[in-house]
């Protein structure tokens, strides 16, 4: 134990703060650095370069936006969708219409995500026991619960158009993408539209009279979905980095409110976690917007936080393993790190992160890892090879 202990603060002499030698890759010097390893055994800085610096952090955002939701207790929450009908049924004929009112599930009619499918499927065989054979009105998305829906405006209009940068609404459809990569220009239409042919299948027409929404007093249960838990939720949103996930969880931290009340909500968890938030910009869930900044420092003081909790088990369970899982697969795959360290990525043009923890034998963590790199101009391959070798050297 000694002799490790030694190692680690060895390597920590070698990468001290300030003297930019912490990564080596071409034009180093005109990037922007921040790193910080944190023993969490004793709270101690092993490794520090630039701690202070605020950086953008692309999707390790999505580290804070896990942790705010085990922070405010929201774990074993579902979201629900329910269904209902207008107007009287008569002889086989709905004289009405279908109303689905969102609540910003991101997992509706995504099939490749357990519970995600079927509420199309429940809405059809629910019109069919009722004898239903004609709709005269229309299905309408209620997307009332959700101000401001769509991309977020501190996004790039280049990133929207493509499925990382599909926006968040109050109904959404196969993670709000067309295709393999494209983002879908309106998923509560493409909802309703499979709703439509769930009930063509059942031999059920839709005549498309009235998409006005009615009065909510005037609505009569029909059917319900609710989603995976928000835990299970969290775990495909850190292992393959998505951003639609990262969305949903950070607006539902206010459920039915605008994204403003839900960051402020964010900042106030983070706050309680007696974490100092003054330095820190935070304007999505996901990472995707270049405006969000904090220091490598703030993270590994949330991450250190975090493992000090009763469930810092689930929290660590988040991360993708090092070399084996998701976004960093690839990472230390061979090394004698594969599988021990825990690490979210962040990735976009000139900027890559990783933060997470380093495991013990039991899969504890014992060290918070925070890499920050921005404004890089050599390949991305080269910086990820440069902090391969340096998280191998520091934790020899």
């Amino acid at each position: 134990m000694r002799r490790a202990a030694l190692t680690v603060v060895l390597a920590a002499a070698a990468f001290a703060p300030g003297a930019g030698q912490g990564l080596s890759f071409t034009s180093r010097e005109a990037a922007q650095v921040g790193i910080v390893v944190r023993d969490l055994s004793t709270g101690r800085e092993t490794v520090s370069v630039n701690p202070d610096a605020a950086l953008t952090p692309a999707s390790i955002t999505k580290c804070v936006t896990a942790a705010a939701i085990l922070a405010s207790g929201m774990t074993d929450n579902r979201f629900e969708t329910p269904a209902y009908i207008s107007g009287a049924i008569d002889g086989g004929v709905l004289d009405g219409s279908v109303v689905i009112a969102g609540k910003g599930d991101p997992t509706t009619a995504l099939r490749s995500f357990p519970r995600g499918d079927g509420l199309a499927d429940s809405i059809a065989l629910a019109l069919q026991r009722l004898g239903v054979e004609r709709v005269t009105g229309s299905i309408l998305p209620d997307c009332s619960y959700l101000p401001a829906q769509g991309p977020n405006e501190r996004w790039e209009i280049c990133d929207t158009e493509w499925s990382y940068g599909a926006g968040l609404y109050a109904v959404n459809y196969n993670g709000n993408t067309r295709g393999t990569d494209l983002a879908l220009p309106d998923p509560p239409e493409a909802f309703a539209a499979e709703v439509e042919n769930n009930l063509a299948e059942r031999g059920i027409t839709v005549e498309w009279g009235d998409e006005e929404l009615p009065v909510p007093g005037s609505l009569t249960a029909l059917a319900s979905h609710r989603s995976a838990d928000f835990e299970e939720i969290l775990s495909r949103m850190m292992t393959r980095s998505d951003n639609l996930f990262a969305e949903a969880m950070l607006r539902a931290l206010a459920p039915g409110s605008t994204l403003k009340a839900s960051l402020a909500r964010e900042k106030e968890l983070l706050a309680e976690l007696g974490l100092d938030t003054s330095r820190v910009g935070l304007y999505d869930g996901s990472g995707l917007s270049r405006n969000n900044r904090f220091s490598a420092r703030f993270l590994s003081r949330l991450l250190a936080k975090m493992a000090s909790r009763p469930d810092a088990a689930r929290y660590a369970a988040l991360f993708p393993l090092a070399g084996r899982d998701g976004t960093v697969k690839k990472l230390l795959r061979g090394t004698r790190l594969e599988g021990k360290l825990a690490l979210k990525s962040g990735s976009m043009t000139g900027v890559l992160c990783y933060a997470g923890y380093k495991l013990d034998a039991d899969n504890k963590p014992t060290h918070a890892i925070v890499i920050m790199v921005n404004s890089y101009f050599c390949p991305s391959a080269e910086v990820r090879k440069s902090i391969q070798n340096f998280l191998l050297k520091t934790f020899q």
